[in-house]
């Protein structure tokens, strides 16, 4: 992968990585073994922990939903996955430097 592209990858890759979690959680629902229950929430925890922590941000502006687990909802969620989706970005371009030119 060259350095012109790796800030793009690194961006897609987190916005993949935070949406296949919230895929795995939906998944629940459909009855799977335990064991692969268990792989699926190990995996998607660091994502679940990097969205649950706006809660006290989101929930007095009324932007979160859920009755036990309160989470952003889905508009916000976007938003936020974007944000870390920059973050992923911007930290990519600062290692590896202006991009090479032509």
């Amino acid at each position: 992968m060259s350095r012109r592209h790796a800030p793009a990858m690194a961006a897609i890759a987190t916005a993949a990585y935070f949406v296949l979690s919230i895929g795995a959680l939906r998944a629940f629902a459909f009855d799977l073994p335990a064991e692969l229950e268990q792989v699926l929430s190990m995996l998607a925890a660091p994502a679940m922990v990097l969205l649950l922590v706006w809660n006290p941000i989101l929930h007095p502006l009324g932007l979160t939903s859920g009755e036990w687990v309160m989470a952003p909802n889905g508009a916000v969620t976007l938003l936020i996955i974007a944000l870390y989706s920059a973050l992923a970005y911007g930290l990519v371009r600062l290692l590896c430097g202006p991009p090479p030119s032509r």
